[in-house]
């Protein structure tokens, strides 16, 4: 079952330090079963350095997880915040 992604939306940030992170949230697509599942993908770009985080199977409803991406990016959440910012959201 092969995973694709699909980039929804970009955002800039700052660290605490100064460093310019950039982030990339994707929509997760992979079909199971005759029935597609959808997930979140967070990538952050700080210099070098790439940090990614990756929840599969959030939910098998297309405009729900596009919500959950629409906010997580808005709130610039990072790979490190993904999982405990979806078990608040899904709560």
């Amino acid at each position: 079952m092969k995973m694709e992604k699909t980039l929804l939306q970009k955002e800039m940030c700052t660290s605490e330090s100064g460093q310019v992170i950039h982030l990339e949230y994707y929509l997760c697509t992979q079909v199971q079963k005759s029935e597609t599942h959808y997930g979140v993908k967070i990538v952050a770009k700080v210099g070098d350095e790439v940090h990614e985080s990756t929840v599969e199977d959030v939910s098998t409803i297309l405009d729900t997880v596009q919500n959950m991406i629409g906010l997580l990016a808005r709130n610039k959440v990072t790979p490190i915040a993904l999982r405990d910012v979806l078990d608040d959201i899904m709560l």
